[in-house]
């Protein structure tokens, strides 16, 4: 499985390390994962090879449509601080979510983005 994790930043930032731990976390799990810190490193790299899964720390819905023009077929992961845990109308952050679902495949928060991951994983493994 080949994983790219970026942000959707124009410009390299410091909140990057939650996507560039876990592209370390999934090469220790003997995936293969690469980690570019801008929407323009990511869009060159997808040009240049094919992805199953692509995770991006969200910024705004720009950089994941982007993407999609270019890698249609891979498996899009979002990463927001502005996601919560729970599922009901009434949660905090229950509407931003909703709106990710339309442009992500999965949604994950800081609490559950290593639980996705290795959902994911064990989803792949040969039975």
């Amino acid at each position: 499985m080949k994983i790219l994790g970026t942000e959707t930043a124009r410009e390299p930032n410091h909140t990057a390390h939650a996507i560039e731990l876990a592209c370390e976390l999934i090469r220790h799990l003997d995936h293969e994962a690469i980690f570019v810190r801008t929407i323009y490193e990511a869009l060159e790299q997808a040009k240049q090879e094919n992805f199953d899964y692509i995770l991006i720390h969200h910024m705004d819905f720009n950089g994941v449509r982007a993407l999609r023009k270019i890698s249609p077929n891979s498996k899009y992961i979002g990463f927001s601080g502005n996601i919560f845990p729970g599922t009901s109308r009434n949660s905090i952050g229950y509407e931003f979510r909703e709106r990710m679902l339309q442009d992500y495949n999965i949604v994950a928060s800081p609490k559950d983005l290593v639980d996705k991951i290795k959902e994911i994983f064990e989803q792949k493994q040969p039975q």
